[in-house]
This record gives structure tokens, C-alpha cells and sequence, in this order.
């Protein structure tokens, strides 16, 4: 069965600092690289930006999963952050349950805020996240009962000790799986 595993735009960073391709690591295994729309326009907004402050790793890192990893969104038709019929997929029990808990998270103007950190959350209830970004609230609050959000933290001790990526995201993100 492919898991799908998602990167939050931090955690690319520290994979890539860390001599680690994604694409790579997990090639010819369970495990799937995938990304939403708004992780997209992150990780183009990185490439593209003049004062970005990227390692060539990174850059390296970034263009791969966009043009390797798959794009993946809960299905629906109003644009990002959802997607339609190739690339969109049926919300869960659990995941449709956490949305109505959210927060109306909406800056002045009336635009979402926090949209890609809630949406990974959401994903993380079926999928696997690795983020690095722990000052959130939502990283803390979902997924409480189940899923996999993987913090840059525990990841790399377990990296540190000679575990590989592809055997990293076994043991982490078995709660998933089960």
C-alpha cells in the first residue's frame, strides 16, 4: 500500500542541509513524496524569491519533489488549496470530523491564515507530515487521535544513529498505518 508523505517547506530544509533527498531516499519503497498546492507555491515562492536565502541543496531538493512528488489535496473545485479529480482525494471520517473543530483563522482582510499548516495537519491524520515547525498551535492540537506528523527534532535523532529516511518514516509514522 503507498503511503503518501508530505514535507512541510521547513522540513525540506533541514532534509536537503542534511544531505538528504527525499525522492531519492524513498524510491522503490511504500512510501510516496506528495505535496499539496499551497506546499507548491511555497516551494516556488523559495525558488523564485530574490531574497531567499537558500542553500544550493535546498534548490536542488525543492525542484525535485516538484517535478517528481505528486500533488495531492482533499478533492473539491475552488482551486487551491483543494484539487479536482487527478490530483484530489476523499476526506476522511476523522479528517472531516477535525475540520469542523478549526478555527476560523482569518487575517484582516478576511484571507485564511495558517491554510497549509491546517491542511497538513488535516493530512496527517491519514498521511505522514515532517515539519520542523513547532511554534504552531496546530501542530500540537491535530492529529491528537491518530496520524503521523513527524517534528524535525525526533526525525533527526533517529538519522543521527544511522537509521535511514525510508526506515525513519517506519518506525515514526506506524501510528498511521495501524
Amino acid at each position: 500500500m503507498e503511503r503518501l508523505v508530505f514535507i512541510d517547506n521547513c522540513g525540506v530544509d533541514r532534509l536537503a542541509s542534511n544531505g538528504i533527498d527525499p525522492i531519492k531516499a524513498l524510491r522503490d519503497t511504500e512510501f510516496k513524496i506528495a505535496f499539496t498546492p499551497d506546499l507548491q507555491i511555497e516551494y516556488e515562492r523559495a525558488l523564485n524569491s530574490p531574497n531567499a536565502q537558500i542553500t544550493p541543496a535546498v534548490v536542488q531538493a525543492l525542484r525535485t519533489i516538484i517535478a517528481h512528488g505528486v500533488r495531492r489535496a482533499f478533492f473539491g473545485f475552488d482551486g487551491a488549496p483543494f484539487a479536482g479529480f487527478d490530483e484530489g482525494m476523499w476526506a476522511s471520517q476523522a479528517v472531516c470530523d477535525a475540520l469542523r473543530t478549526l478555527p476560523d483563522l482569518k487575517d484582516s482582510q478576511g484571507r485564511p491564515r495558517k491554510r497549509t499548516d491546517l491542511h497538513l495537519a488535516l493530512l496527517a491524520l491519514d498521511h505522514i507530515v515532517v515539519t520542523a515547525n513547532t511554534k504552531e498551535g496546530v501542530w500540537r492540537r491535530f492529529p491528537s487521535n491518530g496520524g503521523s506528523v513527524i517534528q524535525w527534532i525526533t526525525l533527526r535523532d533517529l538519522l543521527s544513529v544511522g537509521i535511514s529516511f525510508r526506515d525513519a518514516l517506519r518506525r515514526l509514522g506506524q501510528k498511521s498505518s495501524e
